[in-house]
């Protein structure tokens, strides 16, 4: 089993860039964060240790609703791969709505998809019956966990392969 990764994937410069700004504040109890910052449980988990979390409820709050480019790239990326790969592990939070989109696109594609949090979410049936896996992810995923889930696939098809040398 052949595994090719998407051009574009995982986090992107705006969650970056947050998440730094999040981080570095002296104080975090002045900062207010209202639902996740990302949608990533690791990087939330982190953050709460942090103590960077929801405060000030009553502030005034604006919101502006946008698709970034980089989404917009991580999906044209999304769309290339998908001519190349018989199915696709999309990697991202249970509720990032750029992660779900990519799990949408591969089905518009006729291209079934394994969405995964991580590596634990790897099932090795699915797997097992697809020659070439692409895999991306959401731009909220780490890089790490990116990387965790390649090599859990490619521990998958190295079993498969030891199976069938041994038949």
């Amino acid at each position: 089993m052949r595994v090719i990764r998407a051009d574009e994937m995982g986090m992107c410069f705006g969650v970056r860039d947050a998440l730094q700004i999040a981080t570095e504040v002296a104080d975090p109890t002045v900062v207010t964060i209202h639902g996740e910052l990302v949608h990533n449980a690791i990087v939330n988990d982190q953050l709460t240790l942090a103590g960077v979390f929801e405060r000030n409820a009553g502030a005034d709050i604006r919101v502006i609703d946008t698709v970034c480019h980089p989404t917009k790239r991580w999906q044209s990326a999304m769309v290339d791969l998908l001519r190349r790969v018989d199915a696709v592990v999309v990697v991202g939070g249970s509720n990032s709505n750029n992660t779900l989109r990519l799990v949408e696109l591969c089905r518009q594609h006729g291209k079934p998809a394994l969405h995964v949090q991580d590596a634990g979410g790897i099932d090795e049936n699915w797997l097992s019956t697809f020659e070439t896996i692409g895999l991306t992810a959401g731009t909220s995923t780490l890089d790490q966990t990116i990387d965790e889930v390649q090599h859990a696939i490619q521990r998958v098809s190295s079993c498969q392969n030891k199976r069938e040398i041994g038949r």
